[in-house]
């Protein structure tokens, strides 16, 4: 009897704390506190990463690491880029022939900088198959 008083009372326990969690995951701001725009072009000579904002920026950093599709599907690092700007525009790019047959994924990424001290940096992977 004493064992599912004290089942009850830590599934009560649980059951309050989920609750109050809910509830003050209302309050969190949202991750991405700016207007800023990231996105990758594959083509079979090259590769960008292209970032923009809208907001106030002092700064933008892209980088951009392609990846080539080999052995039991396992991805190896092939080239890379990166570039960085104070205005509202940044642009990294390499050249990199793509071999045919191959798949390719590219992850890139851009941080900005804002004059408010805040940053955010948004992430994202495209695929290409030759």
């Amino acid at each position: 009897m004493a064992g599912k008083r004290i089942f009850s009372l830590l599934l009560s326990l649980v059951l309050v704390f989920g609750l109050a969690y809910s509830c003050l995951a209302q309050s969190i701001r949202p991750f991405y506190n700016g207007s800023g725009n990231v996105r990758a072009i594959i083509n079979n000579s090259s590769y960008s990463v292209k970032a923009e904002a809208v907001s106030s920026v002092t700064k933008i950093t892209v980088s951009g690491t392609l990846y080539e599709k080999g052995l039991f599907g396992i991805y190896g690092k092939v080239d890379s880029c990166s570039s960085s700007s104070s205005n509202q525009y940044c642009t990294a790019r390499s050249s990199y022939s793509l071999k045919s047959g191959k798949t390719y994924r590219l992850d890139y990424s851009a941080t900005f900088y804002y004059s408010d001290g805040t940053n955010e940096t948004i992430s994202n992977s495209q695929y290409k198959n030759t």
